[in-house]
């Protein structure tokens, strides 16, 4: 996951980061919960002492999330892949968040006595490298 979005300021350099308990402090637009990215983003504030608010704006799709803060003033914390078009076009500015591990651990599965191509086994090789 990457850092947060959220709008380009109007004017002036963006933040170089922000804390746990800024982050928690701001105007956030999450995911619903139950969601991966909000479950990581509730143990990571969690390990750094820092409850999510109750005043999250919770919507049901990444997309939704990026568009009400790419139209409004809120933030949010969503992976860098899934923001990398908006930052790329100047959408969205993605802010490091000091001291907080964002990071999600990942799975490959697939159907017991299924054979795998290829390329399938690669990627599982890849992926259990990590």
């Amino acid at each position: 996951m990457g850092g947060r979005g959220a709008p380009p300021p109007p004017g002036g350099p963006p933040r170089r980061s922000v804390s746990p308990a800024g982050l928690a402090a701001g105007h956030l637009v999450l995911r619903e919960a139950g969601s991966g990215t909000r479950d990581v983003l509730e143990d990571a504030l969690g390990q750094a002492g820092v409850r999510l608010p109750s005043h999250v704006t919770a919507l049901g799709s990444t997309a939704a999330v990026k568009s009400a803060v790419r139209h409004g003033d809120g933030v949010t914390v969503l992976s860098a892949l899934t923001v990398a078009d908006d930052v790329a076009a100047g959408h969205l500015v993605t802010v490091p968040i000091a001291q907080l591990d964002l990071s999600r651990r990942l799975r490959v599965v697939w159907r017991d006595g299924a054979s795998l191509s290829a390329p399938a086994r690669r990627l599982a090789a890849v992926a259990g490298a990590r």
